[in-house]
């Protein structure tokens, strides 16, 4: 996430001609989490489950049209794949399902367009940011037995960036709170990954494989608007203009 405060550096000077600042908390599910590129000989029938994030971000309105910003989320992502081997326990065909959980800690940069309307506003716009893996549990079982889990290990997802675009409505509750409602797209468009399939052994091998994988969250936040005050009308008073004093008589 080192990118992330030179860019803020960037923008600074620009920042500091913002209109208003702007602090939120959000939080949300996350859609279609599966990886995708891995050949069928490692990875079978990949399933994206749900998963979810929770974070916080802080902007800046340099227009009433245009707010930038950083963010941060802790991510968790779910999805299942089955693995290509088949073996025999007594009648019974079956093979290993793994179910993966992958978290992470997310830090990102946006901007976005906004139309304002009486109470409301409508927005859209575009983030890039690092995805930093903290950890990917995966739990096995076998596919002709569904209780029958054990844990497998760990798929070991590598960091790397990626990048998105979000579009929302945000409504005022009153004062300076608002509420928003974000849906976005989020693509990492080259992931490494430790797949977990089995030898003819039925022993549990990983193997490294690069990847990719896109999400989708759908997310609700509270933001507080912070005024800077250097774009309201300042009211300057008039010079008072000094009483004229009255003439006198000249001595005589």
């Amino acid at each position: 996430m080192r990118l992330l405060p030179i860019i803020l550096i960037i923008l600074a000077p620009v920042i500091s001609r913002g209109q208003a600042f702007w602090f939120g908390a959000r939080g949300g599910a996350l859609f279609n989490n599966a990886p995708s590129g891995i050949p069928d000989d490692y990875f079978k029938n990949v399933e994206g489950g749900t998963g979810w994030l929770a974070g916080a971000t802080a902007s800046v309105e340099i227009k009433p049209w245009l707010q930038i910003g950083i963010g941060f989320d802790r991510v968790e992502r779910n999805f299942s794949y089955e693995s290509p081997l088949r073996f025999k326990s007594g009648d019974a065909i079956y093979s290993n399902r793994y179910e993966a959980n992958s978290r992470a800690t997310s830090g990102y940069v946006f901007a976005n367009y906004r139309y304002a309307m009486k109470r409301s506003f409508a927005y859209a716009g575009l983030h890039f940011g690092d995805y930093q893996a903290l950890g990917d549990p995966i739990t096995a079982y076998r596919s002709d037995k569904p209780d029958s889990g054990f844990h497998a290990g760990s798929s070991g997802f590598s960091p790397g960036p990626f990048m998105g675009a979000q579009a929302g409505y945000g409504y005022c509750l009153g004062s300076s709170w608002y509420l928003q409602a974000e849906v976005a797209a989020r693509y990492r468009p080259q992931a490494g990954m430790f797949v977990l399939t089995e030898n003819a052994k039925g022993q549990i091998d990983h193997v490294g494989r690069n990847t990719s994988f896109m999400y989708y969250p759908v997310v609700l936040s509270i933001n507080y608007r912070l005024h800077t005050g250097r774009h309201k009308p300042i009211d300057i008073p008039k010079a008072e203009t000094p009483e004229e004093e009255p003439e006198t008589k000249e001595e005589q």
